[in-house]
């Protein structure tokens, strides 16, 4: 298949590294381990919830209240995305829940966003209440109108039986944004746009009510890589 600028592979096929150094963070909850310094829960309420039984434990972060607007949000540190070459986020087991109908009721996305004042860093994969059929690319330098519809559906991952490893790739000097599923190489989609900037941004993940009723999201594992030259 064809491969997204940035993308270079050696003889032996391998994805040739972004930049000269690599750091990766990498946080798992499956036997009830503390969030590290470098995730945050940013609204809602977080826990760590151990099952020892089957090694099958996760973090989960619900809304503050059973109310329409409400979110339940964890985010990394901040990154000021001109300092690297590629900024990923995976998410490894993530699944959505709530006491109601989730494709009628709550927004998700998984990606890196913007921080006040920049506007336009960052790029997300989300899929709103009114887009029935498919996630999307939305660039944080574009208006939503130019989000980028990706073959994939992120709604349906409301059962713990329907789990996901997703993961979002910047590359904020190439003006370029990477989705993939289980592993760098199985890649659902990219989206370049020359709107996106190069300022502070922070990797998260989200759900976002639309009813009134209480959500959450879970999740075994976050991984963050920065490259840099």
């Amino acid at each position: 298949m064809a491969y997204p600028k940035g993308f270079a592979r050696d003889l032996e096929g391998k994805v040739v590294p972004f930049g000269q150094t690599k750091v990766t963070y990498e946080a798992s909850f499956t036997f009830g381990e503390a969030l590290p310094s470098w995730l945050t829960v940013t609204s809602g309420t977080g826990a760590s919830i151990a099952n020892n039984t089957s090694n099958a434990g996760y973090y989960m972060v619900s809304t503050p209240a059973a109310t329409a607007g409400s979110k339940a949000q964890i985010a990394t540190s901040k990154i000021a995305l001109s300092q690297y070459e590629a900024v990923m986020l995976e998410v490894d087991g993530l699944y959505w829940s709530s006491n109601y109908a989730l494709n009628l009721a709550a927004d998700v996305a998984v990606g890196v966003r913007n921080i006040s004042p920049d506007a336009s860093a960052g790029a997300l994969l989300m899929q709103a209440t009114t887009d029935a059929d498919t996630a999307k690319i939305a660039v944080a330098g574009e208006s939503g109108a130019n989000a980028t519809p990706m073959p994939y559906q992120m709604r349906t991952m409301g059962e713990a039986d329907k789990r996901r490893n997703v993961g979002v790739l910047l590359l904020p000097k190439l003006k370029q944004t990477i989705v993939f599923e289980s592993g760098i190489t199985n890649i659902i989609g990219w989206k370049d746009s020359t709107a996106m900037g190069t300022g502070l941004a922070q990797g998260l993940i989200e759900i976002t009510a639309q009813e009134a009723v209480t959500h959450a999201l879970r999740f075994t594992t976050a991984r963050l890589t920065l490259w840099k030259n």
